[in-house]
C-alpha cells in the first residue's frame, strides 16, 4: 500500500492511519470553525478599542461639565466663599 497524498479534510476512519493528527475529526472541527473564532477574535479587539475611545471621549466632556475648586481652610478666601455658597444654599450650615 503506497501512501498517496491526500487532502486533510478527506479523513477516513479505515484507514490506519487514521488516528494522525491532520487526519483526525477534531482538525477538522478546528479548521472548520477557526474562520469564525478569528474573526469573534478581530472583531472583539475592534469593538474593545471603540470603547476606550468612547471611554476617553466621555471623560473630556464631562471634565469639561464640572468645576473642581480646591481652598485650603485657613485661607481668607474661604470665609467669603463659604458664606456665598450658604447664602445661594448650596450647602447648609451644620453648626
Amino acid at each position: 500500500m503506497v501512501n498517496e497524498p491526500q487532502d486533510i479534510l478527506s479523513a477516513d476512519a479505515t484507514r490506519p492511519d487514521a488516528g494522525s493528527f491532520l487526519n483526525s475529526k477534531s482538525l477538522q472541527y478546528f479548521l472548520a470553525l477557526y474562520p469564525l473564532m478569528m474573526s469573534m477574535g478581530i472583531s472583539g479587539g475592534i469593538m474593545g478599542a471603540i470603547y476606550v475611545v468612547y471611554g476617553i471621549i466621555h471623560q473630556k466632556i464631562t471634565s469639561k461639565l464640572y468645576c473642581q475648586v480646591s481652598i485650603k481652610y485657613d485661607d481668607d478666601t474661604f470665609k467669603w466663599v463659604n458664606k456665598y455658597m450658604k447664602d445661594k444654599g448650596h450647602i447648609r450650615d451644620d453648626s
